[in-house]
């Protein structure tokens, strides 16, 4: 789905997107699927627009805007090259063959894995794995203005699908993303990551 800001009326499912944004788009899916005779694009439910994001910065991400929706105007600083990011890898177990298809989560390149097999009377924990769907995918360093702070602040987004390959490094992007978080093998904290689900040169 794409999610953007625009001009026009606000009919209050703005907040709930911002706010809520994996639970909104869940129920939205439930109640086109209660209500058949809506009609959908190819592409099922798609959210064309909405209002009131609210704005930050890099460096004013904190823990409450986990998992919400933002607009930041920032300078991109590097960009990768365009790989293919695995969105769900299928595992065969090492004991007694059976399959399994795990969803992979797009912005860490660490793989989900199964802790175990699901066989019944099974239960071994060694897999063979196999990707099985991608998507077009390229990660890039962004950072706060350096007109607008002392200490401009840098994180990671990611792009996906129609918006990769569409910048260069340098360029200034104002950008609708969804505030995502990965942690690391060594500890527990999480770290943000910015999902990019709209974008255009500021």
């Amino acid at each position: 789905e794409r999610i953007r800001n625009a001009e026009g009326k606000d009919n209050g499912l703005a907040k709930v997107l911002c706010d809520e944004p994996d639970t909104a788009i869940q129920n939205i899916k439930f109640g086109v699927e209660e209500h058949t005779e809506t009609e959908v694009g190819d592409k099922g439910v798609v959210i064309d627009s909405i209002i009131n994001a609210p704005q930050t910065t890099v460096g004013e991400v904190k823990s409450d805007d986990y998992h919400t929706l933002r607009t930041l105007t920032v300078d991109i600083t590097e960009l990768s090259s365009q790989y293919g990011q695995p969105t769900q890898v299928k595992f065969q177990c090492l004991y007694c063959g059976h399959k399994h298809t795990v969803g992979q989560n797009p912005m860490t390149d660490e793989t989900q894995e199964p802790h175990q097999c699901r066989q019944d009377d099974c239960g071994n924990s060694s897999f063979n794995k196999h990707p099985v769907t991608h998507t077009d995918s390229q990660s890039a360093i962004v950072q706060d203005l350096p007109e607008d702070s002392l200490n401009p602040q840098e994180m990671e987004a990611r792009f996906f699908e129609e918006d990769v390959n569409r910048f260069e490094a340098g360029d200034r992007v104002h950008m609708t993303v969804l505030v995502r978080t990965y942690s690391d093998d060594n500890s527990s904290r999480e770290y943000p990551c910015l999902k990019v689900l709209y974008a255009e040169r500021d």
